[in-house]
């Protein structure tokens, strides 16, 4: 997120995890705070994934909004930093955008897949989905890190920041990545 976001919502951490305990209206504000940040993230999504812009931006804020409302009352959600938040809601917005590519190519979209890149072609959106999930099962810590580097935009050090439970060093983070992307070029191919 911009500097100017972290300015505007400096408390966010602790509000997202206060969000079970608070009242409708405390949590109808903070909606509210939010949504810009939001929809600035789906913008550029949105526009990643080749599809109109602010309308389909606050379209796909507006679809995730239930889902977002639910995960933040569970008792088991706790965020540890914000960037893991909206990286969160990036990877949430990342998913829908895969249904919808889904949709559009009449395929059936296995409950299971996660999200993934955005492409011009939906078969391939497909692919590289199912070639994550596949790498995921050997790699889970590497495709997490691909995902935040390649999708979300986070350099080298936001990853270690985002995932210190898993990583102390950029160089580590580096070493995941090859891997990662050696074995979705292997998968895409047919050689896993």
């Amino acid at each position: 997120m911009a500097t100017q976001d972290k300015e505007e919502l400096p408390f966010l951490t602790t509000l997202l995890n206060d969000y079970k305990d608070a009242s409708d209206s405390a949590r109808r504000q903070l909606w509210e705070d939010l949504f810009p940040a939001l929809q600035k993230l789906a913008r550029r999504r949105v526009g990643a994934a080749g599809l109109s812009g602010r309308e389909s931006a606050t379209e796909l804020v507006t679809t995730l909004y239930p889902g977002l409302d639910r995960t933040l009352r569970n008792e088991n959600t706790h965020f540890e930093n914000r960037a893991r938040f909206f990286s969160y809601v990036a990877l949430s917005m990342r998913r829908q955008l895969v249904a919808r590519a889904a949709q559009r190519a009449g395929e059936e979209l296995d409950e299971n897949l996660e999200v993934l890149a955005p492409s011009a072609s939906p078969a391939l959106v497909l692919a590289l989905e199912r070639a994550l999930d596949e790498v995921s099962k050997r790699f889970p810590r590497g495709v997490e890190a691909f995902m935040l580097r390649y999708y979300l935009g986070h350099s080298h050090e936001e990853i270690v920041e985002i995932m210190n439970d898993q990583y102390k060093t950029k160089s580590v983070v580096a070493a995941d990545l090859t891997v990662v992307r050696k074995a979705l070029k292997n998968a895409m191919t047919g050689a896993v």
